[in-house]
């Protein structure tokens, strides 16, 4: 969202082009934005676009007759700084990719925004893209731990750390005293193939979970290895 301010404030501000892979949030996140920054949002989805919308950009790209066609199409008034317009999908009508340079030359005025999924890949042989015309950002997919933070549950266990291609809790305990709910949690929840404690309590692996007494921490990496083997088996 901090990204997304700060072009919103750029006095140089081009229309605004957000990738990233499928369904990692990039609709909901320029919704959102347009509702808690614009007083309204023109949303227009190419994806499966009708045929009156696919018609809307054969003609003319000029901003003029596009935002005049939009407000006749969505049937709002479009204001430039009051209104957030969205292309969501706009690979699907490569022609209003082609609109967005001409809303840079024509119309900085406007604060348009486009999301779609791998959009250069998708564009038709011999429709102009937007080279120069346009701010990029790129959506990532969240990490685990960014995901435990968007469901509220970071304080799920103390650390997590990525051992190959896994993700493996760890939760740290001052004495002999094991008994935590948040560790049990996350492992009937998520099923990790190898969970780590550290305590004052013996070396040992149980199962899936190893043990590690405090006076051994610098043993971690060794005995990971060796309790992965074995979990593995």
């Amino acid at each position: 969202m901090s990204e997304l301010l700060k072009w919103k404030a750029k006095s140089n501000r081009k229309p605004l082009l957000l990738e990233g892979a499928r369904q990692v949030g990039k609709t909901y996140l320029l919704r959102d934005f347009g509702k808690r920054c614009f007083k309204n949002v023109a949303y227009i989805n190419f994806q499966n676009p009708s045929t009156e919308l696919v018609d809307l950009f054969n003609g003319s790209i000029e901003p003029k007759r596009i935002i005049t066609m939009l407000e006749l199409f969505l049937n709002m008034k479009i204001s430039p700084t009051e209104t957030l317009i969205i292309f969501d999908e706009a690979q699907e009508v490569p022609r209003a990719l082609t609109s967005l340079k001409y809303f840079y030359e024509d119309a900085p005025e406007y604060h348009i925004a486009t999301a779609g999924s791998l959009l250069g890949v998708f564009l038709h042989k011999g429709t102009s893209f937007p080279v120069g015309k346009v701010n990029s950002l790129k959506l990532e997919p969240m990490d685990f731990e960014e995901f435990l933070w968007a469901n509220n549950r970071e304080n799920i266990v103390t650390f997590l750390m990525q051992y190959g291609s896994e993700i493996v809790p760890i939760e740290v305990k001052s004495g002999t005293n094991v008994n935590a709910k948040s560790l049990k949690l996350f492992r009937k929840t998520y099923s990790p193939k190898i969970s780590i404690r550290f305590s004052l309590r013996n070396t040992r692996l149980d199962d899936n979970f190893q043990n590690i007494s405090l006076f051994c921490v610098f043993l971690c990496e060794q005995l990971l290895e060796i309790s992965s083997e074995k979990c593995v088996k």
